[in-house]
């Protein structure tokens, strides 16, 4: 007997393999059998999904989320599921919850993003096992993040790094392992990640090798210096002998467009010659961040919640307007910065702004958009997240049509509503892929998109029992409606959950049924 059978489908397995139709038997969690169309009888399952006119596939691997700092709020992850999305890897960009000095640092640094923190862990295994104790809907494995070992092992001081220092944070990175991290990351364009030399960063990722990690990176520059930081993050991985994962490739600012092509291509050569690089994106010329991202280093030495104090004193504010006024002018315009949310902490007052440009709000504010951008940082304790217009469409579909190339959300949001105007990515990066660049412009074939979302990543995460559809693997499946896929989350209104991934089975139970989401429970953390 079969828990569940899935008949009448197209069956795309997840390793580029052609189509075919076939039959699916699920059993105890796992796929029991993979046959040809009407092998397994209907009294052989206590439960049917006829998937005529469906795809059936592996479910689908998030090589990039944030979703450590809402998962405990959120458990359920209607936003992924309804994509069709099984797995998140998390701890990306540098930053991981773990390890923390205390547990008002974890509440104090990433509170505003989640309302709900409900673990009392300071490090990974505390972490990891409070994540595991939820009611999830979804898998999540994690990585250790750069930005988080530093500032365990030296605060956010803006220097190198002792050679005591960069021990304290191998030896971080080596507890993390142990409680069963998959990954190390690094954001190298934030405080105080951003600090460290690439000396110091390499010698970290050779710990993270040693252990047999993946290097994830959110590389110094995606910008003007894109393809040094290309040579950068490979020339680490190419001389510890691991794993490298590109985070969301871009090239920001018009006149850097064309040069994700030029990026590829350096990605290819190093491949070639034995580097395990690869690299990811999502479907939107558009990025999601922090405000204070656009900020010069040094004025977030001492952390995000000293930030008021610095833009206090009048000289040091004047020094980083400054430098932020540079910053716009020189990238894409105060057009293209977008607030999409402020923090409730601090007193307040710049509510108004969610959805609005800098240019914008500086004219209703009767100021200049950097003068505007500090007034907000400090009335909302220097949390204030942002969605930045400046990439070229052309660049995101070079990327996406790259086979080294794995789509990844970089979203952070689980729930179905709530404050602010997020990026839709978190709500249709999957379905984006499916329904506009597969069916409606033909960039992919169907079974080459579904690799880049599911044996691809789980190939760099080394998720053996996972990534495709083959007996003995861990039933994580979708079945979608190809001619009816699509995302429905936009910028202007980004609440919006996928439509046409009809059922989705986690751990061999349900997530979604028909197209209605039901609680099944069958993740956990990997």
């Amino acid at each position: 007997m079969f828990d569940i059978r899935i008949v009448g489908g197209m069956v795309v397995d997840g390793t580029g393999a052609p189509a075919e139709p076939g039959d699916l038997g699920i059993k105890d969690g796992k796929i029991a059998a993979v046959a040809a169309p009407g092998a397994i009888p209907a009294e052989s399952a206590a439960e049917t999904v006829d998937a005529s006119n469906r795809i059936v596939t592996p479910g689908f691997i998030d090589l990039h989320n944030h979703a450590d700092f809402t998962i405990h709020g959120c458990p359920e992850a209607p936003s992924q599921i309804s994509q069709g999305v099984t797995t998140l890897l998390l701890g990306n960009c540098g930053s991981s919850p773990f390890p923390a000095p205390n547990l008002d640092e974890v509440r104090r640094t990433w509170g505003h993003l989640s309302p709900v923190f409900a673990t009392q862990a300071t490090d990974a295994a505390g972490f990891l096992a409070a994540t595991a104790a939820l009611p999830l809907e979804i898998n999540t494995a994690f990585q250790v993040g750069f930005s988080a070992l530093r500032r365990m092992a030296m605060g956010n001081a803006s220097r190198p790094a002792s050679a005591d220092e960069r021990q304290h944070m191998i030896d971080g990175v080596r507890t993390a392992a142990d409680a069963g991290v998959r990954g190390f990351s690094t954001g190298l364009i934030y405080a105080p990640g951003a600090y460290a030399q690439p000396d110091e960063v390499a010698e970290i990722v050779a710990a993270a090798a040693e252990c047999d990690l993946l290097y994830s990176t959110h590389m110094r520059d995606e910008a003007d210096r894109v393809l040094d930081s290309v040579r950068e993050s490979i020339t680490a991985v190419a001389d510890a002998g691991g794993r490298l994962q590109i985070s969301h490739l871009k090239a920001t600012d018009r006149h850097n467009y064309g040069l994700v092509p030029e990026a590829l291509a350096l990605i290819e050569q190093a491949h070639a010659s034995g580097v395990d690089v690869t690299a990811d994106v999502y479907p939107y010329t558009a990025s999601s961040t922090t405000l204070t991202s656009l900020l010069p280093d040094w004025s977030l030495e001492d952390g995000r919640n000293g930030l008021p104090n610095r833009l206090a004193d009048q000289e040091q504010r004047a020094r980083i307007r400054a430098a932020l006024a540079g910053t716009i002018d020189g990238r894409s315009g105060a057009e293209a910065v977008v607030i999409a949310a402020v923090s409730p902490d601090g007193p307040g007052g710049y509510e108004w702004v969610v959805g609005k440009s800098l240019a914008e709000i500086g004219e209703q504010d009767g100021c200049d958009p950097a003068e505007a951008a500090l007034r907000m940082l400090a009335a909302h304790a220097g949390a204030v997240g942002i969605i930045h217009h400046s990439m070229s469409e052309d660049d995101v579909r070079a990327a996406l049509a790259h086979p080294l190339v794995a789509v990844a959300s970089d979203g952070h949001q689980l729930a179905a509503e709530g404050p602010g105007r997020p990026h839709p990515r978190s709500f249709g990066t999957f379905t984006r892929v499916l329904g506009h660049y597969v069916r409606d412009i033909g960039l992919l074939g169907i079974e080459e998109a579904v690799r880049k979302m599911t044996s691809l990543p789980a190939s760099r995460m080394k998720l053996d029992d996972r990534g495709v559809l083959a007996q003995g693997k861990a039933a994580d499946i979708a079945v979608i409606d190809l001619d009816a896929v699509a995302d429905r989350s936009t910028f202007d209104d980004p609440w919006q959950l996928s439509t046409g991934v009809d059922d989705v089975i986690v751990g061999g139970k349900f997530a979604s049924r028909n197209g209605r989401l039901v609680r099944g429970q069958g993740g956990s953390v990997l």
